[in-house]
């Protein structure tokens, strides 16, 4: 390493104070069987002294164990009805994918290209030959899920690169059953110390096992949530299955909310959709929170957080404000190695 290099280190850690050398993120406690510490929904105090030290919250049995099980059972009925004699469901990088090849076809290469970028971009995966051949045939392929043999990525309707079942909100009775659940907006009306809330829906979650997977059948299992293999099982490893490493993202715009206030400028970046943007400070938290339907330790993938880090959010939004969304994955300023993977077990709610 040169003078020059050392020199410029050297700043870099100055302009930055939330260095690994200066900024220890605070370890997540962890209960006898490796899960982030939980509460039940009555613990009001414990639940808000935890949330204020570390940014997130872990309330259990907000739904039942019955529900839970409905919602399993709805996830896969929706994996494999949707492909049933429909050919594949086409995520939305799919569809520009599929858009850039008309394009293509008619003649409009710029058009072409503009599409194709969008689609490379959300789904890398959409570069490999094969695989986009696959999207193109549209193959009729259904998912059974007692057989991994069936969960091929030309087949899975989801946009498995993150683990989301598909592009569109959870519809299904178990879905709106678990957003009703009583207990489940206790948690939420007390972190937000408010009864009134305003809320929004999102999707399933699921990801595929990528180790030792069975190439055949398996016992039949209405409410699948793991792979069991055994002797009588030829498994091979699944790698192109693999969600990616570290999607570390914002869901609002960090400066928008941090800055606009402070100064009047509109922080708004191309780099985020109307939903990051949009998200106004009106002097109430913005809470987010996820319900796991199956065990989720450190080495099946998941949820991954940065804990404490509201504590520095504003700091962080000041230094790092001329910055641009892509740049915070490799920058000075990037939170990717602060991050920590969060266990939790099933029927419980992680609130961040």
């Amino acid at each position: 390493m040169d003078a020059e290099t050392k020199t410029k280190k050297k700043e870099s850690n100055q302009d930055w104070p939330l260095s690994k050398k200066e900024w220890k993120v605070p370890p997540i406690p962890r209960d006898e069987e490796g899960f982030a510490v939980s509460f039940e929904v009555e613990q009001t105090a414990e639940i808000l002294k935890f949330y204020d030290e570390f940014g997130f919250v872990v309330v259990r049995n907000v739904i039942s164990k019955d529900q839970a099980k409905e919602s399993v059972e709805e996830i896969w009925n929706e994996l494999e009805g949707n492909n049933r004699d429909k050919g594949l469901v086409l995520t939305t990088a799919q569809k520009l994918f599929l858009e850039g090849t008309q394009h293509e076809k008619d003649g409009d290469f710029n058009k072409a290209v503009e599409f194709y970028s969008k689609a490379f971009k959300m789904d890398p995966r959409l570069e490999d030959e094969e695989y986009a051949q696959n999207v193109l045939k549209n193959e009729k392929k259904t998912v059974d899920r007692n057989d991994p043999s069936t969960w091929e990525n030309s087949a899975w309707a989801t946009s498995s690169i993150v683990g989301f079942l598909g592009d569109s909100i959870a519809t299904g009775k178990a879905a709106w059953n678990n957003r009703q659940s009583e207990k489940l907006h206790r948690a939420f009306a007390t972190i937000m110390k408010r009864n009134d809330l305003w809320v929004s829906v999102d999707r399933y979650g699921i990801m595929r096992p990528t180790k030792d997977v069975p190439e055949g059948p398996l016992t039949p299992e209405s409410c699948r949530t793991s792979v069991e293999v055994d002797k009588s099982h030829k498994t091979k490893d699944r790698p192109e299955w693999k969600t990616i490493a570290a999607w570390t993202h914002w869901d609002l715009n960090p400066w928008k909310w941090t800055l606009d206030k402070e100064d009047g400028m509109p922080y708004i970046f191309e780099d985020f959709i109307s939903e990051n943007n949009g998200t106004k400070n009106d002097g109430f938290p913005k809470l987010q929170g996820l319900v796991a339907l199956a065990d989720t330790r450190e080495e099946d993938g998941g949820f991954c957080l940065v804990p404490g880090f509201h504590k520095h959010l504003e700091e962080w939004s000041r230094l790092s404000k001329n910055s641009t969304y892509e740049l915070l994955c490799d920058h000075k300023y990037s939170l990717v190695d602060f991050q920590k993977r969060t266990p939790f077990t099933k029927c419980w709610h992680q609130f961040h």
